[in-house]
């Protein structure tokens, strides 16, 4: 199986957690780790299975954003379907906030837009870098929880 990983990060923690990822399912599967920047919405043609990774932002007054570039990504998702496509998110979040991990929902709205098959439950993690051995732990579930239901 091919997957893709499509993430933003600001200060590293949700590529860090992106490179777990990939390296937990590169175990039985090709794994591309991409910036969403970095990625089309034709991308997507070449993976069976797209996982997207985004911290939450606060943008002027409203909580609870991914990124700037995942949300530019997300937007060039408009208007496109991939209803035989599996997907897969994960979010960092800050639970001080009064929106926590909103990327994680605005992500996952987008994948329903798309007529995507979530296959797992998306994962927020708190404050990556805090915790980060117990986040580490909960991204490699997260991972191997993937790598059963592929």
């Amino acid at each position: 199986m091919k997957i893709l990983i499509s993430y933003a990060t600001n200060s590293g923690g949700t590529y860090e957690a992106g490179l777990i990822i990939q390296d937990v399912l590169a175990q039985k599967h090709q794994v591309d780790l991409k910036k969403a920047l970095l990625t089309a919405p034709d991308d997507f043609n070449n993976y069976d299975l797209i996982i997207f990774g985004s911290p939450s932002w606060t943008f002027g007054d409203r909580d609870g954003f991914p990124h700037e570039d995942m949300l530019l990504f997300l937007n060039k998702l408009q208007g496109q379907s991939y209803p035989a496509k599996k997907f897969a998110v994960y979010g960092c979040g800050d639970s001080s906030y009064a929106v926590f991990c909103g990327a994680v929902e605005k992500m996952e709205a987008t994948i329903s837009q798309l007529q995507g098959q979530k296959i797992v439950d998306s994962l927020k993690l708190d404050g990556y870098f805090f915790k980060q051995k117990d986040n580490e732990i909960r991204v490699a579930d997260f991972a191997k929880k993937i790598l059963q239901l592929i």
